[in-house]
C-alpha cells in the first residue's frame, strides 16, 4: 500500500475497534455469570449485603458496556470514512497496476519466450499475487467490526460477536465465509479482490503458457512446411531423375 499515512491511520483505528470488541466480548461472559448468580440469590440462603454486592457488580458491568458502546460508535463513525477511502486508492491502484483483467495477459506476452524469460514472468507474477492478497487481506481484516451486509454470518463475525448493523445497504460485503468459517476477499461498492492461491495460480498461468506454446509450434510448423523443398528444385536430366526419385530420395527421408 502506498499511502502509509492512511493505512497507518485505518490501522490504528481498526485496532482500536478490535480492542472494544474484545472488552464487550468479556464483558458479556462476565454479565451473563453475574446474571446466573442473582438468579441464584432466590434460592440460596445468601445474606442481604452478598445479595447488593451482587447487583451492584451486575450496574457497574452494564455502565461500562453502555461506555464502550458508546467508544465503539465513535471509531466506527470514525473509521467508515478513511476505510472508504483507503479502498479507494488501493483499488485504483490495482486497476492501473493490473488492470481490470488482473493478469490474464501475462500468458500473452510471455508465451513465445525461454525458460529464463519465463522464470521472470512467474516472479512477476508472485508478486502480482502477494501485492493483490495484501490488498485483499488487509481490506478484509479492517472491514471487521463495520456494519456489513454478510448474508452468511447474518451479522456475526467469525469470532461469534454481533457487529453493529446499518438502517440502509452497507457499501462493503465480504467474500465467504468457506466452510472453515474463513472469508475469501472483499467487494467495496461494487468493486472486489478475491484473495488467490499462489499454487493454483502459477499452475494456471503455466497450463496457459503451455497450450499457446503448443499453439504457436503447430502454427510456426505449417507456415515454414507450406512453402516448397528447395531440393525438390534441383533440374536433373531426364533420364536418371526418375531413377532419382524412385531410389535416392526415399533412402534420404
Amino acid at each position: 500500500m502506498n499511502n502509509n499515512e492512511q493505512f497507518f491511520r485505518v490501522a490504528r483505528l481498526h485496532s482500536a475497534l478490535m480492542t472494544v470488541h474484545s472488552e464487550l466480548n468479556k464483558l458479556e461472559r462476565l454479565r451473563a455469570t453475574q446474571l446466573a448468580a442473582h438468579a441464584l440469590t432466590a434460592h440460596l440462603p445468601i445474606e442481604d449485603r452478598d445479595v447488593r454486592a451482587i447487583d451492584d457488580e451486575l450496574a457497574s458491568l452494564l455502565e461500562r458496556e453502555a461506555e464502550l458502546l458508546e467508544r465503539r460508535r465513535e471509531l466506527i463513525e470514525r473509521l467508515w470514512p478513511d476505510f472508504l477511502d483507503l479502498a479507494d486508492n488501493e483499488l485504483e491502484r490495482l486497476d492501473s497496476s493490473f488492470g481490470a483483467d488482473g493478469w490474464n495477459d501475462l500468458p500473452e506476452r510471455c508465451f513465445d519466450t525461454l525458460e529464463t524469460v519465463t522464470m521472470s514472468f512467474v516472479h512477476r507474477l508472485e508478486n502480482a499475487i502477494s501485492s493483490w492478497n495484501h490488498v485483499g487481506e488487509a481490506l478484509t481484516e479492517f472491514s471487521q467490526g463495520l456494519p456489513l451486509n454478510d448474508s452468511e454470518m447474518n451479522g456475526s463475525d467469525m469470532n461469534g460477536s454481533e457487529e453493529p448493523t446499518l438502517p440502509f445497504d452497507s457499501p462493503v460485503t465480504r467474500l465467504g465465509p468457506n466452510e472453515r468459517g474463513k472469508y475469501a476477499g472483499i467487494e467495496v461498492k461494487g468493486r472486489s479482490v478475491a484473495l488467490v492461491s499462489r499454487h493454483e495460480t502459477l499452475e494456471w498461468f503455466l497450463a496457459e503458457l503451455e497450450r499457446r506454446l503448443v499453439t504457436m509450434m503447430k502454427e510456426a510448423r505449417e507456415q515454414l512446411l507450406s512453402g516448397k523443398d528447395s531440393t525438390t528444385e534441383i533440374e536433373l536430366d531426364p533420364a536418371p531423375k526418375k531413377l532419382f526419385w524412385r531410389e535416392v530420395i526415399p533412402d534420404q527421408i
